[in-house]
């Protein structure tokens, strides 16, 4: 996607820090193609890279409760302040998912779905596990 013919600018070699480069080569006289992005492109920008993080937040909670669970269902299972930090950062997750869902486009949206019933899925499977303290190893209904 190319910006608005007002947005080009050749600038020179050193002042490429400014704005982002377009596909192709520089111009026989050194300079590059730069353009200056609109408040909507870089709106989009963060929102795509808001996505990406809230996204790898997400599996990287499910990932860490998906541990904690297992070593939940054990016998000999004595890391209770795991588990429940592992409970806290999907709760955290869920709510990141559903204020990242007010600014996201359909597809956006749609994926974001996904995830948090993955999450949610999780959640409850976490909770159904008698993980009780005072039970060594807790036990499964």
């Amino acid at each position: 996607m190319y910006p608005a013919k007002g947005n080009r600018r050749r600038l020179p070699l050193l002042k490429r820090t400014i704005g982002f480069k377009l596909r192709g080569r520089g111009a026989k006289d050194g300079s590059f193609l730069f353009f200056i992005p609109t408040i909507k492109e870089v709106v989009v920008m963060a929102t795509r890279n808001s996505m990406d993080e809230c996204i790898q937040k997400c599996e990287d909670a499910i990932r860490y409760a998906q541990e904690q669970y297992k070593s939940g269902s054990q016998q000999e299972h004595y890391h209770d302040v795991e588990y429940t930090k592992a409970m806290q950062q999907l709760e955290e997750a869920v709510n990141d998912v559903a204020h990242m869902a007010n600014s996201a486009n359909s597809q956006q949206r749609e994926q974001l779905h996904r995830m948090r019933l993955q999450l949610q899925t999780l959640q409850n499977e976490m909770i159904l596990l008698d993980h009780d303290p005072n039970v060594v190893g807790g036990k499964l209904h």
